[in-house]
């Protein structure tokens, strides 16, 4: 990935997912906790899945052990 994209990726990570006054985060969390509860029923023991961005771990938390192989792939390095 270029150093552009990656500066990019750095300042999402900055204003949003590291910024803990963000006021609005708890939104996506609760989005993201339903549409795991969602996914836990298509999963298997036998899948293997590929998550693009960890952001706040939320899926990474409730679904990675639903799995035979869970990886995330990460732009942001202050993420990973």
């Amino acid at each position: 990935m270029d150093k552009l994209k990656i500066k990019e990726l750095e300042k999402i990570a900055e204003k949003y997912h590291l910024n803990n006054d963000h006021p609005d985060k708890f939104i996506e969390d609760i989005c993201q906790d339903f549409c795991c509860d969602w996914l836990s029923t298509l999963l298997t023991k036998e899948d293997i899945t590929l998550e693009l961005g960890y952001g706040e771990g939320v899926t990474a938390k409730k679904l990675h052990k639903l799995v035979r192989n869970y990886s995330v792939i990460e732009g942001s390095p202050s993420i990973v």
